[in-house]
């Protein structure tokens, strides 16, 4: 079956939310249907093409591909043409003529999405296998379920041969497990790119908020699994590419700042305070003692560099990964180390 194309231009810099309202609860059961992957992309045609090829290759016919091309290059639709012509199933286009923001570019998306659920793959990213029909089993088994990530591998390497090394098993499995994290005001955290949304939820906690910069994606999660039951698929059929090229290693330390801003806006609602804003939070951390403040530094400095490490490792840089590990093991050793464990995976 021939899919069927709607083309939606867009071509203002700046996009309004289009203040959708929170729908009812579709009827059950859901289906394949009613799944929306979203790719935004900026300029990374080949990374493009393989995360394409690998939907392609692995979701049953049914979901909707969204592609949001974010002031994407003139090579880059021809790269993916023909596979979007494969698709077996509804395919939204959204061009932006001018380069948004991440959270601009992803709140356009979320806007556009027609569907019950929605995932937002990134544009570099792969799937192995078919995740997407045990999930919509798991949206139609477990009540009231707003959010379902994944435990994915690490990957680096070439587009078309992919090297999978390091584990990222995060999220809880278990609604016990989801309700230990709001005993505790623990952020739900997944790797974002497999995480599949409840759409009507993500939009009720506010979409993609300016505020958390390029932590707008801990902050959905975050706010979502404060609110409603999340749990995690197990079998790691997504692959999440790390590099030294990806903006979140190049502003590592402002991404992480503002997702430590973020858990103190948890930390402020589960005891009854209003959010701070970011100004507030900043003076809140400079107020602390300098040796405090010295000392959490180095622990950002050690995660930074363990990241770094785990780039050049999947990429066959063993000389960068030693050095980027002994960095990171200098910096500060509890961290180094307890981020060496989570490789090994959960069982």
């Amino acid at each position: 079956m021939s899919p069927r194309w709607r083309q939606i231009a867009l071509l203002e810099c700046k996009l309004g939310r289009m203040n959708t309202p929170t729908s009812s609860a579709p009827a059950l059961p859901l289906t394949l249907a009613d799944l929306t992957i979203n790719i935004c992309t900026v300029d990374r045609p080949e990374p493009l093409r393989a995360a394409l090829q690998s939907l392609v290759d692995t979701t049953p016919p049914g979901p909707t591909l969204q592609l949001l091309l974010n002031e994407a290059s003139p090579d880059t639709w021809p790269a993916v043409e023909s596979l979007v012509q494969q698709w077996k199933g509804p395919v939204n286009v959204i061009r932006i003529e001018e380069r948004l923001p991440v959270t601009a570019s992803h709140q356009a998306a979320l806007d556009a999405v027609q569907t019950p659920l929605v995932n937002f793959m990134g544009d570099d990213d792969l799937v192995f296998a078919d995740r997407f029909t045990d999930a919509i089993e798991m949206f139609n088994t477990v009540p009231d379920l707003k959010m379902l990530g994944s435990w994915c591998e690490r990957i680096g390497g070439d587009f078309d041969h992919p090297i999978r090394k390091g584990k990222m098993d995060i999220g809880p499995v278990t609604l016990q497990e989801w309700e230990s994290y709001r005993a505790s005001s623990t952020p739900v955290q997944y790797c974002f790119p497999a995480v599949i949304f409840d759409t009507a939820a993500a939009r009720e906690v506010g979409g993609f908020e300016d505020r958390f910069g390029s932590a707008m994606d801990a902050a959905i999660t975050g706010y979502i699994g404060r609110l409603w039951p999340s749990l995690t698929q197990t079998e790691r059929r997504f692959g999440f590419r790390i590099h030294d090229g990806s903006d979140s290693s190049k502003n590592f330390s402002h991404q992480f700042e503002r997702y430590e801003y973020f858990e103190e806006c948890l930390r402020a609602l589960d005891q009854g305070r209003a959010e701070p804003t970011y100004e507030e939070f900043q003076s809140a951390v400079a107020a602390k003692p300098w040796l405090r403040r010295k000392a959490h530094e180095r622990k950002v400095r050690s995660r930074h560099m363990f990241r770094r490490a785990g780039a050049a490792l999947v990429d066959s840089r063993r000389g960068d990964a030693l050095k980027y590990g002994l960095q990171s093991l200098v910096n500060w050793p509890p961290q180094f180390f307890s981020k060496l464990r989570e490789q090994r995976g959960r069982e």
